[in-house]
């Protein structure tokens, strides 16, 4: 009977003291020993690979520092470009809000004349209507006056002629 190299290869894994046996039997042999060596070895890192790994990062990371730099430098000067524009924009509008405040300004002024000048013509007018109630005030006076005098003549010239002469009657005077 034979066995494959597949089931040989089942049987040694199944077997744990049977597999340390065959590697230290490998192990023990120079020529074996060499044989596996130099068919790790292809995966093993030396110092050599490390020195030059580590070189690479080296580089590597100095690239990525002066990136980072251009960068904070780039992103320095975008920041105080933002400020320029928005110290101008600011001024504009502080220019803009003293040009709208002077504009107001002038027309508060302009609004004060209209309004002096109309005040000035209404007390004008209350003035010349003040003048015309006294004047109508004075011809009332004078018309009651009048008046007042035509009913007293009225008055003594009805008496005269009625209530004197009943009172002489009265009397025995007439």
């Amino acid at each position: 009977m034979s066995i494959s190299a597949g089931e040989i290869v089942k049987l040694l894994k199944s077997d744990k003291d049977a597999l340390r046996e065959l590697s230290a039997a490998i192990a023990s042999e120079p020529e074996l020993r060499l044989a596996v060596i130099n068919a790790v070895i292809a995966d093993v890192a030396t110092k050599q690979d490390l020195h030059q790994l580590r070189q690479e990062l080296r580089e590597e990371t100095s690239q990525l520092r002066q990136e980072m730099r251009g960068e904070i430098t780039a992103t320095k000067q975008d920041i105080q470009q933002l400020r320029q524009e928005l110290k101008g924009e600011i001024a504009q509008l502080r220019q803009e809000m003293k040009e709208e405040i002077s504009q107001l300004r002038q027309e508060m002024t302009q609004v004060r004349q209209e309004l002096k000048g109309e005040i000035a013509q209404l007390r004008e007018e209350i003035g010349l209507l003040r003048q015309h109630v006294d004047s109508e005030i004075s011809q009332l006076r004078r018309d009651m006056n009048t008046n007042f005098r035509w009913t007293v003549g009225l008055i003594i010239a009805v008496w005269g002629t009625t209530v004197i002469p009943l009172l002489m009657r009265l009397a025995g005077v007439i």
